[in-house]
């Protein structure tokens, strides 16, 4: 096979995409709106008139057009893939702050709506099964929690393009830690348990300082005014990475975080990550050595673990090199590449199961 053919949906703009590519190009794929309030009808029709396409969705999400389409497809042998976060284990709002049963039902319910549809994807399937494209080794996880085979999974992430890069610091002093946090001001995104490590930890003698970017009400999370944590306003998505590549490490210590982009952007800064084991792209740092994961419910770990790193520079150093070389493997173009050879192997049975850092944490297997 030397070209493929497939149509991706992207279910939060409500479009889809469809172009033949040859493998290995790397082209932008042109749009289609689907038209309001017919979009499972579009969708069939799409289908319909690419029989022989790759059919990709970004979730099942939409239980009124995607999930039927999917099933339909499998049902009449045309291809699938599906590319899905993780969902939280912990009650805190998805992407704005909601009603704390709201948060708990959906805690409560995913694993078995995942039992569930696991079972009518079976049910539907008739010669060719869907590739599954867990967006983090905690997707993957939870799909095989869920009862989907693992030989139909091939972990995926996220990836956007490097800017040139700048290693130069802001500041002079050298025995100093100085943190970038870039997020929504959200109970998920975790920022209250930066604020309250990095405090500690300056009443007990250190220099350790914490810049948050973001949209929201810093108020909620730390005092204002602060020796140690200062609101630095909102950015914007073009200035993020320049932002970045000035501090010492990012931090996110989201309580839940499907994927984590900012993670993507400061490696490709060279900028070490410390993220919390509930972030998916927690699987770029925690064997790559290109950052450090703390354990979210022991309560003391992000403590200990900044403790170590303010004491010991000389690990962010080669923190930093790690960084620069995962930030080399996770490009767009390395994401499109394995994408391919993702369906070459499931829907052609061409070459062998493709592996990638996102998939091994390890960056000496790339």
């Amino acid at each position: 096979m030397s070209r493929c053919e497939f149509t991706l949906v992207l279910e939060s703009q409500k479009e889809i995409q469809t172009k033949e590519v040859s493998l290995g190009e790397l082209q932008e794929l042109g749009k289609i709106i689907f038209p309001a309030g017919f979009r499972w009808i579009a969708g069939l029709a799409i289908m319909k008139q690419n029989p022989d396409a790759i059919h990709v969705f970004t979730g099942f999400r939409n239980v009124w057009y995607f999930f039927p389409l999917i099933c339909y497809a499998l049902f009449h042998n045309i291809k699938v893939a599906v590319m899905n976060e993780p969902y939280s284990i912990h009650p805190v709002g998805y992407f704005q702050e909601e009603a704390s049963w709201q948060t708990r039902l959906k805690v409560g319910t995913r694993p078995y709506l995942y039992r569930g549809m696991a079972r009518l994807l079976t049910y539907a399937e008739q010669q060719v099964p869907p590739c599954i494209l867990p967006l983090s080794l905690i997707a993957m996880e939870q799909f095989k929690q869920g009862g989907f085979d693992s030989k139909t999974m091939y972990p995926f992430g996220y990836f956007v393009p490097g800017q040139p890069v700048n290693h130069m610091r802001l500041h002079q002093k050298t025995h100093q830690l100085r943190l970038i946090f870039v997020g929504s001001l959200l109970l998920r995104k975790g920022l209250d348990l930066a604020v309250q490590s990095i405090e500690d930890l300056n009443r007990a003698g250190f220099d350790i300082t914490l810049d948050v970017y973001g949209h929201g009400s810093p108020e909620k999370f730390f005092s204002l005014p602060s020796t140690c944590v200062f609101y630095k306003g909102a950015l914007l998505p073009k200035n993020v990475q320049a932002v970045m590549s000035h501090y010492d490490m990012l931090i996110l210590p989201s309580r839940h975080d499907g994927w984590g982009v900012v993670v993507n952007e400061a490696l490709l800064q060279g900028v070490p990550v410390i993220v919390s084991d509930r972030v998916g792209a927690k699987c770029l740092i925690e064997k790559s050595g290109a950052g450090v994961v703390f354990s979210l419910e022991d309560g003391g770990d992000l403590t200990i673990k900044l403790s170590a790193l303010f004491q010991k520079p000389e690990l962010i150093t080669k923190m930093r090199q790690m960084a620069l070389l995962v930030g080399s493997a996770i490009s767009p173009e390395e994401g499109a590449k394995y994408l391919l050879n993702v369906f070459q192997h499931h829907f052609f049975s061409e070459g062998q199961r493709p592996s990638a850092l996102w998939a091994t944490g390890r960056i000496n297997e790339q």
